[in-house]
């Protein structure tokens, strides 16, 4: 595509910062002065349609310019006024009062020229009618991206996102490199696109060049990833060089989530599309590592023609059938599809490279010498040419298909009996060749399915959120979706499907109940039946009796995909978790099952052939109702004081009376009697709805700090604190007051009507009352603001790290403001994290954002990420409309239309990301991202405490990291006031030097006591220790401190014991204290201060009162597992 010569403008106003308007009429952008913010290179890049675009992307080309040609009617300086304006500044003429709208207002001069108009409402609906739909780019930059994923072994990545492609290989999802090269020729020129195929060619002696293309950078949707590149004629020019061709790959996982069907097909495209004035070709090829994780597994290949199509067909020469190496399956082939009329060839490697690139066509033929997958590695290829100084249109594209075909993709342990399961697809295709063929003629359709998608999800997350946490938002979402459906495999019979889920990377369990828990919102806001198919096999297999607990299992197995069941019942330890999640997840299906169907005794006759065991069978309930009634009564006993036990969070240790987990116990229970609402059992809903009610006033108690500012940890730490993610279920099954769940038509427990009430409330917490107390989401969504770190909200006051799935769990039933403040803290996280892996859900909070230990990679349960949407959805379409905090404004219309219900994707979705991001841009010229405008104040010490809680951890050592200025513990603050000095007692610490100012305590011992007498001083001196958290005893001495009212530390006078449901808050007395002294905390030492991952050192900072204080650190106990 030729361009024209830059034009200049002679004023002085752009020189040298801005864009001006060329001669020619054509809007121009010279990239090495545009400011580095992703959200203007954004708006130029995926200016398309009759917007052609030429330029970098996110500054990683930046000797290359935009070009953007001018549709006809539209005044050529009226383009750059609007993007200059985006800029913050007037093109040209610096002048405001030609061409531009008439209600543009402006303000004073800058440095001679004026600054940029304030647009209005109506120069959006102007950007929406001049730009197609869909122009905008993602705006997060996450350090790896999605190509190829489908299910757990066709799941491909670009591991480099940040940089060029051809800078590394792409990879699986473990991170093991996969062969799959894409290069591309012009002339006597070769480029490589993808992977590292540059590292098997020589050189000009060779009789061929290799150099690089214009990297125009990646950008990605729900369905779709696209690469761009911008390559030079047979000079090698850039892209004003005046001859050369535009190059997009494009990579498309179709979600498609009205469609079943579709997207059971484990196969993929890759569309190469080229636009330009220069013939060329693109060569790719791949490698036996698409079908063994083990790199000297023997391998088998051949080329099939069927129909119009070819496609290579590789395999192991011996399959091993359900088994698993480095994660990839052994079994099953990858069949490489392309057009009839495409060239293809197998041969070694570098071989074939290095003929295509010296201008060879490639043979149509095969090595059949069949070998080790690295043994003179074999490569199956396809090349197409692209004639384009023949083709009228200047463009052409080509198309490619991956799929990874498995004739059996699990084996289940059913009621039946131990059973090799098919893959869905089998029962709409006859064999690999007819399924192959439907799905590269699909392509069109199901691109446009895809497209539809991911238009409804910007609509939707445009309108959940304002400001730039919409934008943050809607990126986080589309990043999510193909890695969710990553993790699944479907299987089963039309009528009956089922969906497979693997624990990646963190155990390769098998349907493992507290992955599919925050996963689910996904399923519920995509297409609830999914969620149904999910939770069937674990249903299936524990009503026949294959379980010998009287609690739910974890997992349907050890290691995907043998879903063999745990006959032994000696899986992991996580009962009140797996029953609280089954219990809520069943009232979420059943919920979905009935607003779907409109409710009343017909949606009720299908809820309750789920729930009891007949669904899609058309036969008898076989059941399973009682099953749903054992997982209850266990949390009636075990449910609202947990004994020691793992969470979710299992990597976090064992912990007793989990305030987080007991609700999700209690929350199971309140399900439950709905449940028994729906099934016509009065008797139980009254049993399970009574004891619900009368635990929930219990754990009320229990939960709360002695200063009534947040929940903590557990019920006895006192100080602690933790993110309450199991809050959201009580707002999507809509307990909370001002909801209604659509499970109550059925109840037949009434209240009176109340005055104001329309109809009568439920018993236990209905449409007006609420379930859980109100004033407990009030208090969190204000505490989460005090304890937000650089990069989201910590998991709990143990550790810096956190998860992503419960971070959106509790911003979703959070005020907007605090809402905001954590997705946009995650995205810049995306933006900046040293993680090189596929989103990782767990992840520190400071420093570099980087893995704490352990490396979770690809998870499904990114499907958290979409609690919003799926609260959106719930209620009748109110969910979001039950959380309205005084002061909130939901989306940028103020709230989900007509009554809270989501449209679909016809809304002009450009016009408002346009609008979100004029917001961004002006938040950003009054406050940079980068700068931390809060100061966090502590919840009980007033305005002269300040509190900066973005000190970080040297994770490589394990010690503090020194502060020039200040070193404080991460989320509790204490007074500031001056001591007289530091002296050891008992000669078990050993004061070493720290950095000026302060003094250091090294790792204590058991049960040493430091004092600070008293007396007056003139210089404070602050000091700082490494101690596990939680394992810190603060004491006071008995009538000589003014007494605080504080949950942090001690008061005045001696911690008198309070006993409340068996629980002792009051501590020992510790050995070594003085008479008269108490433990402000409990013995957290017996209950985790180790992890399994090691013992976690946090940085400590304390500053006392004038007069005579004491504190004593006590070493912890052993930890509370092998």
């Amino acid at each position: 595509m030729a361009m024209p010569d830059r034009g200049r403008p002679d004023d002085e106003c752009l020189a040298p910062r801005h864009g001006w308007a060329a001669a020619d009429g054509s809007a121009r952008y010279d990239t090495t002065v545009m400011p580095a913010g992703a959200h203007m290179r954004a708006i130029l890049a995926r200016l398309g349609g009759d917007f052609p675009v030429v330029g970098s992307r996110r500054g990683l080309a930046t000797d290359v310019e935009h070009t953007l040609a001018p549709p006809a009617g539209l005044r050529s300086a009226l383009i750059p006024r609007i993007l200059v304006g985006l800029r913050g500044l007037h093109p040209a003429e610096c002048t405001t009062d030609r061409e531009l709208p008439a209600d543009i207002a402006t303000t004073a001069a800058l440095d001679g020229c004026t600054r940029a108009p304030t647009m209005r409402l109506p120069l959006l609906a102007l950007l929406t009618a001049l730009l197609p739909v869909g122009a905008l780019a993602a705006t997060l930059t996450p350090a790896t991206i999605p190509l190829f994923v489908r299910n757990p072994y066709l799941s491909t990545w670009l591991q480099n996102a940040r940089s060029e492609p051809w800078t590394r290989w792409p990879i699986f999802w473990t991170g093991q490199e996969m062969g799959f090269a894409v290069l591309f020729r012009v002339g006597g020129n070769v480029y490589p696109l993808l992977g590292r195929p540059q590292d098997s060619l020589g050189g000009e002696d060779d009789g061929y060049s290799v150099r690089y293309p214009v990297w125009r950078g990646v950008d990605y949707d729900a369905s779709k990833t696209w690469l761009k590149y911008w390559i030079g004629g047979e000079g090698g020019g850039g892209a004003g060089s005046g001859t050369g061709v535009e190059v997009t790959l494009t990579f498309t996982s179709p979600v498609t989530v009205n469609d079943t069907m579709r997207q059971s097909i484990p196969a993929g495209y890759l569309a190469v599309d080229v636009a330009g004035d220069i013939d060329c070709e693109v060569y790719v090829d791949v490698n036996g590592l698409w079908v063994t994780g083990d790199r000297g597994s023997h391998i088998k290949w051949s080329m099939s023609e069927h129909g119009n199509l070819r496609s290579w067909k590789v395999t192991r020469s011996r399959e091993e059938h359900f088994t698993e190496k480095w994660d990839r399956a052994e079994w099953g082939s990858l069949f490489f599809t392309a057009p009839k009329d495409t060239r293809y060839e197998s041969n070694v490697s570098g071989r074939l490279r290095r003929r295509f690139a010296q201008g060879a066509s490639l043979r149509n033929t095969s090595d059949n010498r069949f070998r080790n997958v690295m043994d003179a590695e074999p490569v199956f290829a396809f090349a197409h040419a692209f004639r384009l100084t023949h083709n009228s249109t200047s463009t052409g594209s080509a198309l490619f298909t991956l799929a990874h075909i498995q004739d059996e993709v699990a084996q289940f342990a059913s009621a039946r009996g131990l059973t090799a399961m098919r893959p869905l697809w089998r029962g709409y295709f006859d064999d690999h060749h007819d399924v192959l063929h439907f799905h590269f003629y699909d392509y069109q359709h199901a691109s446009a399915e895809a497209d539809k998608f991911s238009a409804q999800l910007i609509d939707h997350a445009s309108r959940a959120m304002s400001g730039p946490a919409a934008h943050t938002y809607t990126d986080i979402l589309l990043l999510s979706a193909r890695q969710v459906l990553g993790g699944t495999s479907f299987s089963g019979t039309p009528s009956r499907p089922l969906l497979f889920l693997k624990e990646i990377s963190s155990d390769g369990n098998m349907q493992t109940i507290d992955v599919i828990f925050p996963a689910f919102p996904f399923f519920l806001y995509v297409n609830p039946a999914w969620l149904r198919y999910l939770l069937e096999p674990l249903l299936e297999h524990q009503s026949a009796g294959l379980y010998p607990n009287a609690y739910s299992m974890h997992d349907l197995g050890s290691s995907f995909p043998n879903a063999t069941g745990h006959p032994d019942g000696r899986d992991e330890y996580m009962p009140v978790e797996e029953c609280g999640n089954m219990l809520i997840m069943g009232a979420a299906v059943v919920g979905s099952i009935i607003e779907e169907n409109g409710g009343g005794e017909a949606a009720r006759q299908m809820a309750r052939e789920w729930l009891e065991g007949g669904w899609g069978d058309g036969g008898p309930p076989r059941g399973r109702y009682a099953l749903w009634k054992q997982w209850t009564g266990y949390l009636i006993e075990f449910g609202l004081l947990p004994a020691t036990q793992l969470s979710t969070d299992d990597f976090a240790g064992r912990l007793a009376n989990q305030t987080n987990l007991a609700l999700k116990g209690i929350l199971g229970i309140k399900a439950m009697a709905e449940l028994a609402g729906v099934v016509g059992n009065d008797k139980d809903e009254k049993h399970f709805s009574d004891v619900a009610d009368e635990y929930i006033k219990t754990w009320h108690s229990l939960a709360l700090t002695r200063d009534k500012t947040h929940t903590k940890l557990a019920y006895h730490w006192q100080g602690s604190w933790g993110t309450l993610y199991n809050l959201y279920a009580d707002s999507l099954l809509c307990y909370r007051r001002g909801l209604t769940s659509p499970l109550t038509q059925y109840s037949t427990l009434r209240r009176p009507a109340s005055p104001r009430a329309k109809e009568q409330d439920p018993l236990g917490g209905g449409s007006s009352s609420g379930f859980v107390p109100e004033d407990i989401y009030s208090k969190q969504s204000k505490w989460y603001m005090t304890v937000e770190q650089k990069y989201g909200l910590p998991l709990d006051s143990r550790h810096l790290y956190t998860k992503s799935d419960w971070e959106f769990f509790a911003a979703a039933v959070s005020a907007r403001k605090t809402r905001e403040m954590i997705i946009t803290d995650v995205g810049r996280w995306v933006n900046e994290t040293s993680t090189d892996r596929p989103f990782t859900d767990l992840y520190d909070t400071e420093g570099d954002g980087g893995f704490p230990g352990i490396t979770f990679m690809a998870r499904p349960v990114v499907g958290g990420h979409f609690a919003v949407l799926a609260l959106e959805r719930a209620c009748g379409g109110r969910g979001l409309r039950g959380l309205e905090y005084p002061g909130d404004v939901w989306g940028l219309r103020g709230g989900a239309e007509e009554g809270g219900q989501m449209r679909g994707a016809r809304s002009p979705l450009f016009a408002k990301r346009i609008a979100k991001l004029l917001i961004e841009v002006g938040d950003r010229t009054r406050a940079p991202r980068n700068v931390r405008r809060r100061r966090v104040r502590s919840q009980i010490e007033g305005p002269s405490v300040v509190g900066n809680l973005h000190r970080k951890l040297n994770s490589a050592t394990g010690t503090p990291h020194h502060d020039p200025e200040r070193i404080i513990l991460p989320f509790f603050k204490f007074r500031e006031c001056a001591v007289s000095g530091l002296r050891e007692s008992n000669g078990s610490i050993g004061v070493g030097a720290g950095p000026p100012g302060y003094r250091t305590i090294t790792q204590p011992d058991a049960g040493p006591v430091v004092r600070i007498p008293e007396g007056k001083v003139a210089n404070p001196i602050r000091f700082v220790t490494a101690v596990p958290l939680g394992c810190l005893r603060f004491q006071r001495s008995a009538g000589k401190v003014a007494p605080e009212s504080s949950s942090y530390i001690a008061t005045s006078t001696p911690f008198k014991p309070q006993v409340r449901s068996g629980i002792d808050e009051s501590g020992a007395t510790t050995a070594s204290a003085p008479n008269g002294f108490k433990n402000a905390f409990p013995d957290a030492g017996s209950q985790g201060c180790l992890t399994r991952y090691g013992e976690l050192l946090v940085r400590l900072t304390y500053t006392f009162p004038v007069e005579s204080t004491t504190f004593n650190v006590k070493k912890p106990g052993p930890p509370p597992f092998a």
